[in-house]
């Protein structure tokens, strides 16, 4: 059985019709993998669409009898909103303020990423989308940014919807 692309971990799969259908029109074809558009992946991959990722976490610290350590690592699923969908069923996304710990994060500098390094992720496939939430699209603002709280959500703070409203004001 060839590997159907985009059915491959989609989010979507469970009780997919469309993806028996992909397989029996790819049945017998001797490919190693197919690919199919999917009018209903495509739909649901918006901007504004409430959604759960996996993302990395770190955990505890473990140490041996001659003073080497390592941290464990796992993975924790977060509730983020796709900013923007892209080709091929890729999408970026904000995760939620809160979802991610100071203590989750880790690099050689022992906890020098900062959490906004992370909650604003870069473009991603379609695959790291554990589900779609059943909730009301998230609203944007004109340069693509989340509304929380009568402002944007941004990594720096800075918006140019707003600048650009503040200077015609």
């Amino acid at each position: 059985m060839p590997r159907i692309f985009p059915c491959y971990r989609c989010p979507l799969r469970d009780g997919c019709e469309q993806k028996a259908e992909f397989a029996r029109r790819a049945s017998g074809t001797g490919a190693r993998s197919i690919a199919f558009h999917c009018p209903r992946l495509k739909a649901e991959i918006r901007p504004g669409r409430r959604i759960v990722i996996s993302v990395p976490t770190i955990g505890e610290w473990h140490s041996d009898y001659d003073g080497e350590g390592w941290h464990t690592a796992s993975r924790r699923e977060v509730s983020a909103t796709v900013t923007m969908a892209g080709p091929k069923y890729t999408f970026v996304c904000v995760v939620d303020q809160g979802q991610i710990l100071e203590e989750h994060l880790f690099d050689n500098d022992h906890h020098s990423t900062t959490i906004d390094s992370v909650r604003f992720k870069k473009r991603q496939a379609h695959y790291r989308i554990v589900r779609f939430l059943d909730q009301r699209d998230a609203k944007l603002c004109s340069a693509g940014n989340i509304l929380r709280d009568g402002g944007c959500d941004t990594s720096s703070g800075h918006c140019d919807c707003k600048q650009f409203a503040e200077f015609a004001a």
